[in-house]
């Protein structure tokens, strides 16, 4: 009877340790969850303050700031409001403006420092740190007072503590976050631990390290809230090297005897215990930081009550079988010959089954059920029986719903990971689009203005050149300076000069028609042979009526029954883009070679291409030669007439066609511009 007690009480024992197991591994996975929520916070600043000092011109609003020069040589910044950030220096800083400016642009990143601390409770203080011993922390602090107060020493250089040097690239090679041991805070917060991760520039080069605190007591607060109903239990936090990180106040004398290397060899598995002392070790890994969460628990008070209880019934239904057997057989001596057969058949059949009965339980069925019988004594028996067997069934069946109410919060546990994960994931995208979005719509809009600018600057400097050489001739005309006879000269410069006014005004309308598609073109389909015959008659060995102007040699490489394939083109404008091509081939190519043109079918396309060996365009403008009013020729006081409007209705005029313009050129070789135009496939 004895060890079918201690068998059940083990049975129980392993249950509730099961139990217990559960409850920790799934606090390990909440803290887990806590954890990771930190370190994304710490990436995304991570990733925004790549992205501010990497691109720095997408960031120029920025805001200066006023640094306090103290007794010791260090600089703070005085917070506004104890929800902003701040900044501040060690002693040995030098103030140059490369690093005020980049402590200013450190601004950009307190909105992200203020959501971080509003999500996360176990946060106290996020940071960017300078290689320059420079930094900006949010919430602000009173750096006076820690220094004062001897919390803060500003001849200690920040970047010589672990939350700075355990994210370089020297113990953290991959650049991720990274969790550093408890250590004593540089503030008054005492003992607090750090992730951290480092920020760096394209070409992999520190520019700082992001960090955010969170403090022991948070940890212990926060984290290990598990409260025991048990006296001598206790939960703790140790890091993967085995050194315990915090500690509930019940086991701050205890923890260190504990055989901590077993977990931490184990590498992350669930571990249970026996400490020998009718104690149990129970604990659960944290794959986020590697850490290990643990219990201690004492064994025999988990169990003692069911099993002194069972053990109990079940001795005390011993006893009063051993009595009522001991009165039978004192009866059956006296009657032994008279009622063998009656104590045959009335006692030995109860008793087989109670044996039958007990065996049962030891093999662990516990639904036995004893029958009534005639006998009064082994009724009673069977009575105490059958309430030990429901008291044990009905353990094992709490033990059971127990074990399906677990599995269920796992359920809704890893449900509820899932949603959180797709919603930060989701609200993650919305941001990064939202940033993405804005930061093009900024540089459009600053690309705008800066060609709206430029426009007007040389349009007001194409205007204002001949309307100052006009106004002049009329003046000397009209005050008798020119003499009778030069008149007619004047008169004919004047008139030149209008012409190229109109022209520019005629440009600058029509590329302003084009460009925002309020000029409709009249397509028409027209044989390839056609159009380019079009091209040799206008062009062909012809000698211009402009000064200086070369010779155009037109080569038509398309023939046969090419010549009668279609292309849609509206003519006119078509013969305007190539018209101004060979225009510009004439003004900067070389006045003693001619100047050729090449057509040709290639891929389905009909193919222009212009070319003069002039002095060619260096490769840092051809990106921008299609722009209005770009000439390589900065100082706009070029002697070749122009107005830098010629290419951009050519881009406009060919893009309207579904066609592609490009340039190729080398110095002192020449220049290539080729019209690229598709042909009707239907």
């Amino acid at each position: 009877m004895s060890l079918t007690a201690q068998q059940t009480g083990d049975m129980i024992a392993k249950h509730v340790i099961a139990l217990y197991q559960s409850n920790l591994t799934s606090q390990a996975n909440v803290m887990n969850l806590e954890f990771v929520s930190i370190q994304k916070d710490v990436l995304t600043v991570k990733r925004f303050a790549e992205e501010i000092y990497t691109s720095p011109e997408r960031y120029s609003q920025l805001t200066p700031i006023q640094l306090k020069k103290e007794g010791l040589g260090y600089y703070w910044e005085k917070p506004l409001s104890p929800e902003t950030s701040n900044v501040g220096t060690n002693s040995s800083v030098q103030l140059t403006p490369d690093l005020l400016d980049r402590l200013a642009r450190s601004k950009y990143l307190e909105p992200l420092f203020r959501q971080s601390l509003l999500a996360n409770q176990n946060l106290v203080a996020m940071y960017y740190i300078l290689p320059d011993n420079a930094w900006r922390i949010y919430p602000a602090i009173n750096l006076k007072e820690e220094v004062d107060k001897k919390y803060f020493l500003p001849s200690i250089p920040i970047t010589s503590y672990p939350f700075y040097t355990k994210a370089l690239p020297t113990d953290n090679p991959r650049g991720d976050t990274i969790w550093t041991d408890p250590y004593h805070d540089v503030t008054h917060r005492d003992w607090m631990v750090t992730v951290s991760a480092p920020v760096f520039s394209k070409d992999h080069k520190v520019l700082g390290v992001v960090g955010a605190d969170v403090t022991i007591e948070n940890l212990v607060n926060n984290v290990l809230n598990t409260r025991f109903h048990l006296s001598n239990a206790y939960a703790f936090l140790m890091n993967k090297d085995g050194r315990i990180i915090a500690v509930q106040k019940e086991g701050a004398k205890d923890v260190n005897n504990l055989p901590l290397s077993q977990i931490v060899n184990d590498k992350g598995k669930e571990k249970v215990t026996d400490l020998g002392d009718h104690r149990v070790l129970l604990s659960a890994f944290i794959p986020a930081t590697q850490w290990y969460l643990g219990y201690v628990i004492p064994r025999n008070e988990m169990i003692s009550p069911i099993y002194d209880q069972t053990n109990q019934d079940i001795l005390e239904s011993g006893k009063r079988i051993i009595n009522q057997l001991t009165v039978m057989s004192f009866f059956l001596v006296l009657l032994c010959v008279a009622i063998t057969f009656v104590v045959w058949n009335r006692l030995m059949r109860p008793m087989r089954k109670l044996i039958a009965a007990f065996s049962e339980v030891s093999a662990g069925r516990l639904n036995i059920e004893m029958p009534e019988n005639e006998i009064v004594e082994f009724n009673k028996v069977s009575q105490s029986f059958n309430r030990m067997s429901q008291q044990i069934n009905h353990l094992v069946q709490v033990l059971d719903q127990r074990l399906q109410e677990k599995e269920i919060l796992q359920q809704e546990l890893l449900s509820l990971n899932r949603q959180l994960e797709f919603l930060v994931n989701k609200r993650t995208e919305e941001l990064s689009k939202a940033n993405e979005t804005l930061l093009l719509k900024n540089r459009q809009l600053e690309e705008m203005e800066n060609s709206r600018v430029l426009m007007l600057a040389n349009i007001s400097h194409d205007l204002k050149t001949p309307l100052t050489l006009i106004s002049g001739y009329i003046d000397a005309i009209c005050d008798g300076v020119i003499e009778k006879d030069q008149v007619s000269d004047y008169l004919e410069k004047i008139r030149h000069r209008v012409k190229s006014l109109n022209r520019l005004v005629r440009d600058l309308y029509e590329l302003s028609l084009l460009e925002t598609k309020n000029k409709a073109l009249h397509y028409q389909n027209i044989k390839i042979g056609c159009f380019l015959d079009q091209v040799k008659e206008k062009w062909h060995v012809t000698h211009g009526d402009l000064l200086h102007a070369q010779a155009v040699c037109v080569f038509d490489h398309v023939s046969g029954a090419e010549r009668d394939a279609d292309i849609s083109l509206d003519v006119e404008y078509m013969h305007r883009a190539i018209d101004n091509l060979i225009e510009n081939a004439k003004k900067y190519g070389d006045k003693d070679k001619p100047i050729l043109v090449n057509m040709y079918l290639k891929d389905r396309f009909l193919h222009l291409a212009v070319c003069d060996e002039g002095p060619g365009i260096d490769e840092e403008h051809l990106p921008y030669i299609f722009e209005r009013s770009y000439r390589a020729d900065k100082s706009r006081n070029s002697k070749i007439p122009g107005n830098g409007l010629g290419l951009a209705i050519v881009k406009e005029i060919v893009e309207a066609h579904q066609g592609k313009v490009w340039v190729e050129s080398k110095i002192n070789k020449g220049t290539i511009f080729t019209i690229r135009l598709p042909i009707n496939t239907s």
